[in-house]
């Protein structure tokens, strides 16, 4: 995955976002 993407640092993002609210 390359970080330079924007599309993998919103899928970074949406991975967070997911954990945060399943926490």
């Amino acid at each position: 995955v390359e970080l330079s993407n924007p599309n993998a640092e919103l899928r970074l993002l949406e991975v967070f976002y997911h954990k945060i609210y399943k926490a």
